[in-house]
């Protein structure tokens, strides 16, 4: 090929370009000539409602092009722009209020008028909820004893902290017990007085609440003295006879008594002495004896008769005090008492029952 044939092909397509740009546009031809490149870091998972945070890249954009991110709903159709990042070649932004749930997320270059003339590969997001959960070791403690409770988190943004919160007040307003940085675990709480307390797990972070668990419930007991019953009856408890405290020798004990049942029912006959329609208790122990002046081989014995318990009861011998703890289910109950020896005779009866109410009312639960 000679010099002279390469000159001549080289003007050839110098015009042949020259005559392509007049018919298009020079405008169209940059465009066609450019091949944009775009880059983002997305993580692949994320907590619900929380910002997704990432950054971007890209090179080559035409001067009025932008960038956006684009989501396409789950089974396929159009992209949707969810995000716009303006004309910026490089930068971080974060997609923020997404629910739970699974994500088709793209960055995409725009035309002015609308179009995409170059995207990323499409990306899966999946959003996690975040969740909270609360138990006690026991629902039941005594008052003022340490309070064991376990509980889990998950998906929570960095930063979080647990916090363990009980309602108090007559506004039922939560309160904080204590936090943590620590999201599950097994952790102790101080204990509390009597009462019947609600309890929950708030996770916070320095902006807003991120997630609360569910509402647990623990019941503190403290023993109650029989006597305060005495002074609730109008509510819940009845009482045969009148309280009244003194002293009797039994063998060589000295018992307190408050209450002195001259009924003298004998087996199969049985006296009431409490009566109570529902209670905040969850035993009864009870003393109960004759005095020094029965026959020997002489016995007493009480009963506790519930509404949905079988019977439970205990006797005891001339020259002893009886003691017998029962256990209560919170229903309507009884306590009986009868004695069997030669000649009717008076029983004599006290009693301490662990409740958490300070009366044995269940009225009023939640104290706070």
């Amino acid at each position: 090929m000679t010099a002279q044939f390469r000159s001549s092909l080289a003007k050839l397509c110098s015009g042949i370009i020259i005559a392509v740009s007049v018919l298009i546009g020079p405008s169209s031809v940059a465009l066609a000539q450019q091949r944009p490149r775009l880059s983002w870091t997305l993580p692949a998972s994320a907590v619900a409602h929380w910002p997704v945070a990432f950054r971007w890249h890209a090179s080559d954009l035409t001067p009025s092009g932008h960038l956006v991110v684009q989501e396409q709903h789950q089974g396929g159709g159009p992209w949707v722009t969810v995000l716009d990042l303006h004309s910026d070649l490089t930068g971080s932004a974060s997609i923020a209020g997404l629910q739970a749930g699974t994500y088709r997320l793209r960055l995409a270059a725009l035309r002015p008028d609308g179009v995409a003339y170059a995207v990323t590969s499409p990306r899966t997001l999946v959003e996690n909820a975040s969740s909270a959960e609360l138990a006690f070791s026991s629902d039941e403690v005594d008052s003022g004893s340490p309070i064991e409770f376990a509980y889990s988190t998950r998906n929570l943004p960095a930063g979080s902290l647990v916090e363990l919160q009980r309602e108090v007040g007559f506004d039922q307003v939560w309160g904080t017990v204590l936090s943590t940085p620590v999201r599950s675990g097994v952790r102790t709480a101080p204990g509390v007085p009597l009462g019947a307390y609600k309890y929950r797990v708030q996770v916070v972070d320095a902006k807003r609440v991120v997630v609360t668990s569910n509402v647990a419930l623990l019941w503190s007991y403290g023993n109650v003295p029989l006597r305060y019953m005495c002074e609730a009856q109008k509510n819940t408890f009845t009482v045969s006879s009148n309280c009244y405290s003194s002293t009797l020798q039994v063998g060589a004990t000295i018992f307190t008594y408050l209450i002195g049942d001259k009924s003298q029912a004998s087996p199969p006959n049985y006296s009431t002495t409490v009566t109570a329609r529902d209670s905040s208790c969850r035993s009864i122990t009870v003393q109960w004896a004759l005095s020094n002046q029965v026959a020997a081989g002489d016995s007493a014995g009480v009963e506790v008769v519930q509404a949905n318990a079988s019977p439970q009861s205990a006797t005891t011998m001339e020259g002893t005090v009886g003691s017998q703890t029962f256990s209560l289910t919170g229903a309507s109950f009884y306590l009986d008492d009868w004695q069997q020896s030669s000649y009717g005779h008076t029983v004599y009866i006290n009693a301490t029952l662990s409740c958490y109410t300070n009366n044995g009312n269940p009225i009023g639960r939640y104290i706070g």
